[in-house]
């Protein structure tokens, strides 16, 4: 960082590997989104695990504030936590609802006129 950016700038190493997990968590909570959830009949889940996400955020943050330990460091935490929640709460309704998966889609047969 410091190599591009500048000496003042060393810091924030620490603070982007905290944030590091987010970059393998982030395609798999996009691709458990919309692309998976929506052809299984399920795009409400899409929104809300963005829901139920927002509340750990809400949640954390405001603990960091009462209990006066609210750093850029805990802050990273709480926001790959609430990232986090979104993908297990994604993971877990497309497991539960797997069985859409190997159901096959009706054939309709077209009688030629």
């Amino acid at each position: 960082m410091a190599l591009f950016l500048g000496p003042d700038f060393y810091d924030a190493g620490a603070i982007l590997q905290l944030l590091l997990p987010i970059i393998a968590i982030t395609p798999l909570v996009y691709m458990l989104g919309f692309p998976t959830l929506s052809p299984m009949g399920l795009a409400k889940h899409a929104n809300n695990s963005t829901i139920v996400s927002a509340v750990v955020q809400i949640i954390g943050v405001s603990t960091l504030f009462i209990t006066g330990s609210f750093t850029v460091y805990t802050l990273c935490f709480v926001t790959v936590i609430s990232q986090f929640t979104v993908l297990i709460y994604r993971a877990i309704v497309v497991w539960k609802n797997r069985h859409t998966f190997s159901q096959k889609e009706p054939q309709t047969h077209v009688s030629e006129a």
